[in-house]
Protein backbone atom coordinates (compact mmCIF):
# COMPACT_ATOMS: atom_id res chain seq x y z
CA UNK A 1 0.00 0.00 0.00
CA UNK A 2 0.98 3.66 -0.32
CA UNK A 3 2.00 4.01 3.33
CA UNK A 4 4.37 1.04 2.99
CA UNK A 5 5.92 2.57 -0.14
CA UNK A 6 6.51 5.88 1.66
CA UNK A 7 7.97 4.04 4.65
CA UNK A 8 10.31 2.14 2.32
CA UNK A 9 11.25 5.36 0.50
CA UNK A 10 12.07 7.20 3.71
CA UNK A 11 14.57 4.51 4.68
CA UNK A 12 16.89 6.02 2.04
CA UNK A 13 18.27 9.57 2.22
CA UNK A 14 17.10 12.46 0.06
CA UNK A 15 18.48 12.06 -3.44
CA UNK A 16 18.38 8.25 -3.40
CA UNK A 17 22.17 8.11 -3.73
CA UNK A 18 22.16 9.60 -7.22
CA UNK A 19 19.02 7.96 -8.59
CA UNK A 20 16.42 10.31 -10.07
CA UNK A 21 12.87 9.66 -11.19
CA UNK A 22 11.35 11.87 -13.86
CA UNK A 23 7.63 11.99 -12.98
CA UNK A 24 6.20 12.51 -16.45
CA UNK A 25 3.99 9.38 -16.52
CA UNK A 26 1.36 11.19 -18.58
CA UNK A 27 3.83 13.40 -20.40
CA UNK A 28 4.16 17.03 -19.55
CA UNK A 29 3.95 20.51 -20.98
CA UNK A 30 7.59 21.22 -20.27
CA UNK A 31 9.96 20.05 -21.47
CA UNK A 32 8.21 19.18 -24.71
CA UNK A 33 7.81 15.43 -25.16
CA UNK A 34 8.74 14.69 -21.54
CA UNK A 35 8.28 11.09 -20.44
CA UNK A 36 8.79 9.24 -17.17
CA UNK A 37 11.76 7.16 -16.21
CA UNK A 38 14.68 6.61 -13.89
CA UNK A 39 18.02 8.30 -14.52
CA UNK A 40 21.19 7.14 -12.81
CA UNK A 41 19.98 3.63 -11.97
CA UNK A 42 22.91 1.42 -10.94
CA UNK A 43 23.35 -2.10 -9.62
CA UNK A 44 23.55 -1.01 -5.95
CA UNK A 45 20.17 0.72 -6.03
CA UNK A 46 17.37 -1.18 -4.34
CA UNK A 47 13.59 -0.87 -4.46
CA UNK A 48 13.91 1.54 -1.52
CA UNK A 49 16.12 3.79 -3.67
CA UNK A 50 13.58 3.60 -6.48
CA UNK A 51 10.73 4.45 -4.09
CA UNK A 52 12.73 7.40 -2.69
CA UNK A 53 13.54 8.64 -6.18
CA UNK A 54 9.81 8.57 -7.03
CA UNK A 55 8.90 10.42 -3.82
CA UNK A 56 11.61 13.05 -4.35
CA UNK A 57 10.80 13.52 -8.04
CA UNK A 58 7.05 13.87 -7.56
CA UNK A 59 7.48 16.31 -4.65
CA UNK A 60 10.04 18.38 -6.58
CA UNK A 61 7.74 18.57 -9.59
CA UNK A 62 4.77 19.60 -7.40
CA UNK A 63 6.95 22.34 -5.91
CA UNK A 64 7.94 23.48 -9.42
CA UNK A 65 4.28 23.83 -10.41
CA UNK A 66 3.36 25.64 -7.19
CA UNK A 67 6.26 28.07 -7.59
CA UNK A 68 5.29 28.66 -11.21
CA UNK A 69 1.68 29.43 -10.22
CA UNK A 70 2.87 31.80 -7.48
CA UNK A 71 5.16 33.58 -9.97
CA UNK A 72 2.10 34.18 -12.15
CA UNK A 73 0.27 35.74 -9.20
CA UNK A 74 -2.01 32.77 -8.62
CA UNK A 75 -2.74 31.54 -5.12
CA UNK A 76 -1.71 33.12 -1.85
CA UNK A 77 2.05 33.80 -1.64
CA UNK A 78 3.75 31.41 0.76
CA UNK A 79 0.54 29.51 1.44
CA UNK A 80 0.05 25.92 0.29
CA UNK A 81 -2.32 23.27 1.57
CA UNK A 82 -1.36 19.63 1.10
CA UNK A 83 -4.32 17.27 0.84
CA UNK A 84 -4.90 13.61 0.13
CA UNK A 85 -2.49 10.72 -0.28
CA UNK A 86 0.94 12.23 0.26
CA UNK A 87 -0.31 14.66 2.89
CA UNK A 88 -1.22 11.77 5.16
CA UNK A 89 2.48 11.38 5.96
CA UNK A 90 4.05 14.35 7.72
CA UNK A 91 7.45 13.53 6.17
CA UNK A 92 5.99 14.04 2.70
CA UNK A 93 4.53 17.42 3.68
CA UNK A 94 7.90 18.38 5.23
CA UNK A 95 9.69 17.40 2.00
CA UNK A 96 7.34 19.60 -0.06
CA UNK A 97 7.80 22.43 2.47
CA UNK A 98 11.57 22.02 2.12
CA UNK A 99 11.41 22.28 -1.67
CA UNK A 100 9.09 25.31 -1.45
CA UNK A 101 11.11 26.99 1.29
CA UNK A 102 8.06 27.70 3.46
CA UNK A 103 5.54 25.91 5.64
CA UNK A 104 2.80 23.75 4.17
CA UNK A 105 -0.62 23.37 5.74
CA UNK A 106 -1.27 19.62 5.99
CA UNK A 107 -4.94 18.73 6.02
CA UNK A 108 -5.37 15.07 6.79
CA UNK A 109 -9.14 15.02 6.57
CA UNK A 110 -10.28 12.12 4.38
CA UNK A 111 -13.36 14.08 3.32
CA UNK A 112 -11.44 16.98 1.79
CA UNK A 113 -13.31 16.80 -1.54
CA UNK A 114 -16.71 16.81 0.13
CA UNK A 115 -15.58 19.59 2.47
CA UNK A 116 -14.52 21.68 -0.54
CA UNK A 117 -17.87 21.19 -2.29
CA UNK A 118 -19.72 22.09 0.90
CA UNK A 119 -17.47 25.13 1.33
CA UNK A 120 -18.37 26.40 -2.12
CA UNK A 121 -22.04 25.83 -1.32
CA UNK A 122 -21.62 27.88 1.86
CA UNK A 123 -19.85 30.65 -0.08
CA UNK A 124 -22.70 30.71 -2.63
CA UNK A 125 -25.06 31.47 0.25
CA UNK A 126 -22.90 34.30 1.59
CA UNK A 127 -21.47 32.30 4.49
CA UNK A 128 -17.82 32.01 5.53
CA UNK A 129 -16.84 28.46 4.55
CA UNK A 130 -13.87 28.39 6.94
CA UNK A 131 -16.15 29.16 9.89
CA UNK A 132 -18.84 26.68 8.80
CA UNK A 133 -16.53 23.80 7.99
CA UNK A 134 -13.19 24.14 9.75
CA UNK A 135 -10.76 21.55 8.46
CA UNK A 136 -8.35 19.80 10.83
CA UNK A 137 -4.97 21.05 9.63
CA UNK A 138 -1.46 21.50 10.93
CA UNK A 139 1.42 23.68 9.78
CA UNK A 140 4.43 21.67 8.67
CA UNK A 141 7.54 23.83 8.39
CA UNK A 142 10.71 22.89 6.52
CA UNK A 143 13.36 21.37 8.76
CA UNK A 144 16.06 24.07 9.04
CA UNK A 145 18.73 21.36 9.31
CA UNK A 146 17.63 19.92 5.94
CA UNK A 147 16.91 23.17 4.09
CA UNK A 148 20.28 23.40 2.33
CA UNK A 149 20.00 19.80 1.15
CA UNK A 150 16.42 20.38 -0.07
CA UNK A 151 17.45 23.54 -1.93
CA UNK A 152 20.42 21.77 -3.54
CA UNK A 153 18.35 18.73 -4.56
CA UNK A 154 15.55 20.89 -5.98
CA UNK A 155 17.95 22.92 -8.12
CA UNK A 156 19.89 19.87 -9.28
CA UNK A 157 16.70 17.97 -10.10
CA UNK A 158 15.48 20.74 -12.37
CA UNK A 159 18.88 21.10 -14.04
CA UNK A 160 18.68 17.38 -14.89
CA UNK A 161 15.19 17.84 -16.36
CA UNK A 162 16.38 20.85 -18.41
CA UNK A 163 19.43 18.99 -19.67
CA UNK A 164 17.24 16.11 -20.85
CA UNK A 165 14.96 18.35 -22.94
CA UNK A 166 16.77 17.42 -26.20
CA UNK A 167 16.49 13.71 -25.37
CA UNK A 168 12.76 14.07 -24.66
CA UNK A 169 12.33 15.81 -28.00
CA UNK A 170 14.22 13.09 -29.80
CA UNK A 171 12.28 10.30 -28.08
CA UNK A 172 8.90 11.93 -28.74
CA UNK A 173 9.84 12.36 -32.42
CA UNK A 174 10.91 8.71 -32.65
CA UNK A 175 7.57 7.58 -31.23
CA UNK A 176 5.64 9.10 -34.14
Amino acid sequence: DAAAVVECAMSVPLGAEGLRFLPFINGGNWPAGASAGFVGLQAQHTRAHMARAVVDGVAAWHAWHLKRLAALGLGAPGRVAALGGGARDQRMARLLAGFLGHAVERCGDDETGARGAAGYAALSQGLDAAECLPAPCEQVAPDPHEQAAHTDFYGQFHRVVESLAPAFGQLSGAAR
